[in-house]
């Protein structure tokens, strides 16, 4: 993982909104994730993303390789994305 471990500390399983962020931090986020993903593609043109081993999500379910990660990330982010929009039903 190429993220600033204590930004991802904030966001990790189990935390909670605990301060506001202001809109420097949500763009400096925004490119990261930016960032990521062309290194992501990178990696995988090169097939230089190999998990090393198994990955076992919050869900029990085991990730072996680069395809089924890819797929259970656009999962997870659907999963926030639907999180999302159930909140603001309520604002």
């Amino acid at each position: 993982m190429v993220a600033d471990q204590d930004i991802f500390a904030e966001f990790s399983i189990g935390t909670k909104p605990v301060k506001y962020y202001d809109e420097n931090f949500i763009l400096f986020i925004k490119d990261e994730l930016l960032r990521t993903s062309l290194r992501m593609e990178e990696d995988l043109r090169k097939e230089d993303f190999v998990p090393k081993k198994p990955f076992v999500t919050s869900i029990k379910t085991e990730l072996t390789n680069v395809e089924e990660l890819l797929s259970f990330i656009n999962f997870h982010e659907g999963i926030h994305i639907g999180a999302a929009i159930s909140l603001m039903k309520f604002v």
